[in-house]
């Protein structure tokens, strides 16, 4: 892989109706893998990529969330209070190799950390075979910001998510190249950035920041710069409500041709040069641009 420490690994887009969402993913071209489940009562479906990766996310065992057999970190819940706001990001996983380094890392350059989370999920591989995904989890919180909370994501057994089978998708997508969050004061919340990233990495631009992580830009931007980012497109609802928080995921095709005749059957759907960007209220609570 190329991803990296702290490279974007997988936002978690957080939705009520798992089933429809994948099915609207699925009609523009995305192959997600089959429904997994988590020990806290959340269900996924994931939208894989060589390098990172797109978690259809959504609660399924209520009482389970509040069990959270899985430390004490209650992961679930902060998927859970997210929903009760709207659909959308609700976390971030960063890429990791050595969870205990990492965040020792994170640590060193001010970030918080809620400790570790060790947990395992049953697989069903495309050839029938049933394994164990093995996981470790750092978890960097940041309580005055629930939605910029991220956790360091270490796969013990690599190859049981990162499935060739999985990889291909009918519209060509094969990267995350962004993620996208909004801030009504990007300079008020840029130190959680520093911290986690370290200040060497974080960039001003136009309406906010930028960050170049091993496994693609995350950008933090005002209202009039996810406009700008974005033309024509929406803030996700229930924007203000969680900012800062994730509100667009941009995705690399290498057929976009193909990508771009898909997407533009979804309503809402808008096509510029090399291009083609849903609506919050198809793609799950996230501005989805597709791009060459």
């Amino acid at each position: 892989m190329a991803n990296g420490a702290f490279g974007i690994e997988h936002p978690l887009v957080t939705v009520h109706d798992l089933a429809a969402v994948a099915a609207r993913y699925e009609a523009i071209g995305f192959d997600p893998t089959p429904l997994g489940r988590h020990p806290w009562g959340t269900v996924n479906r994931l939208i894989m990529f060589p390098d990172n990766f797109i978690e259809l996310i959504s609660v399924a065992d209520a009482a389970a969330i509040e069990a959270d057999p899985v430390g004490g970190h209650k992961f679930g819940r902060r998927v859970r209070d997210s929903l009760a706001l709207a659909e959308g990001i609700s976390l971030l996983a960063l890429h990791s190799k050595d969870a205990i380094a990492d965040e020792r890392a994170a640590l060193a350059r001010g970030a918080a950390s809620a400790g570790l989370v060790d947990f395992r999920r049953a697989v069903r591989l495309p050839d029938g075979t049933r394994d164990e995904a093995v996981v470790t989890l750092a978890i960097l919180p940041d309580e005055a910001h629930p939605h910029l909370t991220c956790f360091l994501c270490h796969q013990h057994k690599p190859h049981l998510v990162w499935n060739p089978d999985w990889l291909r998708h009918r519209n060509g997508a094969d990267a995350i190249t962004a993620v996208t969050y909004f801030a009504s004061a990007p300079d008020a919340v840029a130190d959680r950035l520093r911290g986690v990233w370290g200040a060497a990495n974080v960039t001003p631009q136009p309406g906010g920041y930028r960050v170049a992580t091993a496994g693609g830009l995350l950008h933090l931007l005002d209202r009039a710069g996810v406009a700008a980012r974005f033309p024509g497109m929406a803030l996700p609802a229930g924007s203000d409500r969680r900012a800062p928080c994730g509100v667009a995921i941009s995705v690399h095709s290498g057929s976009f041709d193909i990508a771009r005749t898909m997407a533009l059957q979804a309503p809402g759907a808008q096509a510029a040069e090399r291009r083609v960007l849903l609506p919050p209220d198809y793609a799950g609570g996230i501005i989805l641009e597709i791009h060459a």
